[in-house]
């Protein structure tokens, strides 16, 4: 993940992780990006930009909800 001119964050999925990503609550997403590697990269209009990588073959590596719409991916 990279906020506005910040450095870019790794993150590997423990919950403290998750603390993270806080700054990203309210923000708005102005860019949505499907990989071919079956990642996903979201542009916000902060500037934060966080990259979703697909690093399992055999699991989702991700879920979509918008109300009652659910995407795996």
């Amino acid at each position: 993940m990279k906020i506005a001119d910040q450095a870019m964050m790794q993150f590997n999925g423990s919950t403290e992780d998750a603390a993270a990503l806080f700054p990203l609550i309210g923000d708005v997403i102005t860019a949505a990006k499907a990989t071919t590697s079956g990642g996903l990269h979201l542009n916000f209009k902060s500037g934060a930009l966080l990259e979703v990588f697909d690093d399992s073959k055999q699991y989702e590596s991700f879920t979509i909800s918008n109300g009652d719409q659910l995407i795996v991916a």
